[in-house]
């Protein structure tokens, strides 16, 4: 009987610094570790006009063969002026990431994060926010035709301001929750792979969203995949596990669609490996839900070194003394990027089931002393707020206070509302508590024709769950409450919370 433990840990990026070589048919952009180490290489093709054309080569070079290639380069690029030869490659750029690419009237542009700021640590990763970012116009100056229009495409694109809440990460997923990253790690680590064990009895998590880009040698790393899908019963729903903990049910996929998913993803290459372990990188595809440069990144196949997920909201660390103990108190708030927009223009939920302004907090406390994820003490409290899940607007034609509020679409069999529920049970398992804090007491009815009507679409999809995996509905109208005269509006938060804690 042969039996080796397999020890997962998190991929770290390796480009963290990059640097733009300029030609005038080339762009290369030569990509480094923050030791400078490691390299990889792109080019670009700028006597493309209309069409991008990234070549990626996805060799790992070192830092004596790429002073060796970027001097082949030169030589290729040297022209005669006078008596000199001069060459035409010029590092002109120095970056800390790519946001992406985009077109809009003519050709394309690159987006390169130019400065960034270190705002907090989860562990031992690093957590960045964007500073400044900048656009490099990608065909040659020479023979770009300007659309007239285009410098208002251009404006319009860039009014969006990237240092303006934009955060991301080298080696932490922002995208997902601190429980499902940790309980990837946590699985994964403590499960075996044997060639002459059957492994079908072994339920260790997985999700169709994981992914192994680094692995052991191919037949052990073969093995490992085959009892995750044996692990699998395809005779009963599979059991993924939410950011909480808890378990829920997919019935949207079975055994063998996971595995084809899967299989479809597979990039494994050999790691070194201690006497009877085996070491396998861990990367987890990001929730495109919170990825904000994701249709920014959809036009080209790059190594995934390269691929930095920027995502929106806020991050905020503090460093708190607790009886002499070092402690981080660090907030992360997600917001979605399906049905986002500005208060009045964007509400409800589109016919999706994808509620307007989503946005998902996560407060994570842990002892500073110790950065291991798998070995310290942390602590990490989750809440999703948004817009009431059904399809209603406000008339801002006038200005007035409080704009009406209308239904725009009558929903008897509360559709949109099932997609809502059923991608939150999906993402969080259940139950699902929901804190309404709209207005119930009106002179006028105003905000309580949505608490009616969101009650009543609540009441009306508990009649297809089961009774412990029913929606709990929890009225709490703030705003009256804070007029009383011992407004106790905290006191009461309180209460709720300890009853569900």
């Amino acid at each position: 009987m042969s039996t080796k433990s397999a020890v997962a840990f998190p991929i770290v990026s390796l480009v963290q610094e990059i640097i733009l070589y300029k030609t005038k048919t080339r762009f290369y952009l030569v990509g480094c570790n923050n030791t400078e180490s490691k390299f990889r290489v792109l080019k670009i093709d700028r006597t493309e006009t209309k069409e991008l054309n990234v070549v990626d080569d996805k060799v790992e070079y070192s830092k004596r063969e790429i002073r060796d290639l970027l001097n082949m380069i030169k030589c290729g690029n040297r022209s005669k002026q006078g008596q000199k030869f001069v060459t035409d490659l010029k590092g002109t750029i120095s970056s800390f990431g790519i946001v992406g690419f985009v077109k809009f009237l003519e050709g394309y542009y690159l987006i390169l994060i130019t400065k960034r700021k270190r705002v907090a640590y989860i562990g031992h990763h690093t957590i960045y926010k964007i500073q400044d970012t900048c656009m490099v116009y990608i065909p040659n100056d020479g023979e770009k035709n300007m659309h007239p229009h285009e410098a208002k495409y251009v404006k319009l694109f860039q009014s969006m301001d990237l240092s303006s809440d934009f955060y991301f990460s080298y080696s932490y997923d922002l995208t997902h929750t601190l429980q499902y990253n940790m309980a990837v790690l946590r699985e994964l680590s403590s499960f075996n792979v044997s060639q002459d064990v059957d492994q079908s009895k072994s339920t260790p998590f997985w999700d169709p969203q994981l992914k192994t880009i680094e692995g052991a040698p191919e037949e052990i790393a073969d093995n490992f995949l085959e009892s995750l899908r044996n692990s699998v019963d395809k005779d009963s729903p599979i059991k993924a596990r939410g950011s909480t903990g808890s378990s829920q049910f997919d019935n949207s996929s079975d055994g063998d669609a996971v595995w084809s998913e899967l299989r479809s993803n597979e990039d494994l290459v050999a790691l070194p490996k201690e006497t009877g372990q085996t070491n396998y990188g861990v990367k987890v595809k990001p929730h495109l839900r919170f990825v904000w440069n994701s249709h920014l990144l959809d036009m080209v196949d790059l190594h995934p070194d390269w691929l930095l997920y920027i995502t929106h909201g806020f991050v905020g660390q503090s460093n708190l003394s607790i009886y002499g103990h070092s402690i981080y108190l660090t907030l992360i708030a997600r917001r979605s990027q399906f049905f986002a927009g500005t208060r009045f223009l964007k509400r409800g939920t589109n016919d999706k089931g994808d509620v307007a302004n989503e946005v998902e907090t996560e407060q994570i406390v842990f002892d500073s002393s110790v950065s291991l994820l798998n070995v310290g003490n942390f602590t990490s409290f989750v809440q999703m707020r948004g817009s009431i899940p059904s399809q209603w607007s406000q008339d801002i034609s006038k200005m007035v206070p409080k704009p009406p509020i209308t239904l725009d679409i009558a929903d008897p069999f509360c559709y949109v509302a099932g997609q809502h529920f059923n991608g939150l049970l999906r993402r969080y398992g259940s139950p699902i508590i929901v804190l309404n804090l709209v207005k119930k007491r009106e002179q006028k009815r105003h905000e309580s024709i949505l608490s009616e009507e969101f009650s009543g679409a609540i009441g009306y999809l508990n009649q297809f769950l089961p009774p412990q995996h029913q929606i709990i509905n929890i009225g709490f109208d703030m705003a009256h409450t804070n007029k009383m005269k011992e407004a106790n509006v905290m006191p009461r938060l309180a209460q709720i919370a300890y009853l569900f804690k």
